[in-house]
């Protein structure tokens, strides 16, 4: 046992007065910044929270302004950029922290949320799963898969997967 506690007075600097006076102002910064990264962090994560809630209380309740909702959406790829009108989409997917943009010309990915998308699209969309959002203006039929699953068949082939919340939005919309 003495040997460990020999051990840690040696690495704390502790064997001799002189070695802990020395590394005293070192100890005082590190602690000090310490402090101010575990403050400035907790802070950070009230506000995140704040933000949270008040995003999820407003989100619903306040239509997005007309002058907020996109007219066009830009893809970047390579050295060209595309300039996609919503009415030329037929669905977007989620695909981590990028969507992809589906069209009649081609696919197309961009960094944005759906959230960001489903609140700034104009009326003719729905999101109809978590990880999905439709133009109601391609839509074909609306099919019962399985017991309480339905598809979302588009008039160009394309089968979509809806969710029961989905679904719901989804004939509010159509008004059914």
């Amino acid at each position: 046992m003495d040997q460990f506690a020999f051990s840690l007075f040696c690495l704390t600097g502790l064997e001799s007065p002189e070695g802990f006076y020395l590394s005293l102002p070192i100890r005082l910064l590190t602690g000090l910044l310490a402090w101010i990264a575990l403050t400035q962090w907790y802070d950070r994560l009230e506000e995140g929270q704040e933000v949270v809630v008040e995003m999820t209380e407003t989100e619903e309740d306040i239509p997005v302004p007309e002058e907020h909702v996109l007219d066009r959406i830009s893809v970047k790829d390579g050295s060209r950029i595309h300039i996609i009108h919503p009415d030329e989409l037929l669905y977007i997917q989620a695909c981590g922290d990028y969507v992809n943009l589906f069209t009649d010309k081609g696919q197309y990915v961009k960094e944005q949320t759906m959230k960001y998308l489903a609140a700034h699209l104009p009326s003719s969309f729905v999101r109809i799963h978590r990880s999905c959002i439709v133009n109601v203006e391609h839509i074909l039929r609306i099919e019962l898969f399985g017991k309480e699953s339905y598809h979302v068949r588009l008039k160009n082939g394309t089968t979509l997967r809806a969710s029961i919340a989905g679904y719901k939005l989804l004939k509010q919309h159509l008004n059914l």
